[in-house]
């Protein structure tokens, strides 16, 4: 009895690998298309064309076109996250952990031009001003309640979830900001350069409002 279950788990095994290798066909597709035309100028056939599938296939792993720029949106966010939470395991200050947010945020985008291509197609920053709703379920939501995470040990009690909210928002918001207007003609050592900048500015601002909420 036991060799058809082995022989049917490798079936299932084999099957899963495929479908994992669809999928990120798809993403990968996708990816480059969205990048290249923008996301409202894509369509499903498109992007099945691209990745050599048939629609049905497609249907088969998203619902629709938005259904995969979520999930594009999702993985590129997870990967960001990732990257940040290595660089802050162990900040001894909030504007510590926030020069550190904003160097990973720019370093990740000027390495990953593509991603920061997809990410604009998005309107990202018009999704953060949206998650100061805090039932806001999105990947976007998901990625702030991250870095709150890290803010939030290290920032004073008195703060409100709505006024830390507000903070991290405006921490993204800036930096996806900055790096959107930065792909307009300035070069890479151009957007290093102009990082401390930024940094110095924000938490300027930023440790003010601290300040003021207390």
């Amino acid at each position: 009895m036991s060799e058809p279950a082995i022989a049917d788990n490798q079936d299932v095994n084999r099957a899963q690998r495929r479908a994992g290798r669809t999928h990120k066909r798809l993403l990968d597709s996708a990816l480059v298309l969205f990048t290249e035309k923008g996301i409202d100028a894509c369509s499903v056939e498109m992007i099945t064309e691209k990745a050599d599938l048939g629609k049905g296939t497609f249907y088969r792993h998203f619902d629709d076109k938005y259904a995969i720029v979520n999930a594009l949106l999702t993985q590129v966010l997870s990967q960001l996250i990732e990257r940040i939470a290595k660089k802050t395991s162990s900040p001894v200050s909030w504007e510590s952990a926030a020069g550190l947010i904003i160097d990973e945020h720019a370093a990740f985008f000027i390495e990953n031009p593509t991603y920061h291509g997809f990410i604009l197609q998005t309107r990202i920053i018009g999704h953060i001003r949206e998650t100061l709703d805090q039932k806001n379920n999105s990947p976007v939501a998901a990625y702030l309640a991250v870095i709150e995470k890290i803010f939030k040990p290290i920032l004073p009690d008195t703060l409100s979830p709505l006024q830390l909210r507000r903070l991290v928002c405006a921490l993204s918001g800036s930096i996806m900001g900055f790096l959107a207007f930065a792909g307009i003609g300035m070069k890479r050592e151009e957007v290093s350069a102009s990082l401390p900048i930024l940094r110095d500015g924000f938490l300027k601002g930023a440790g003010a409002w601290v300040n003021h909420t207390l």
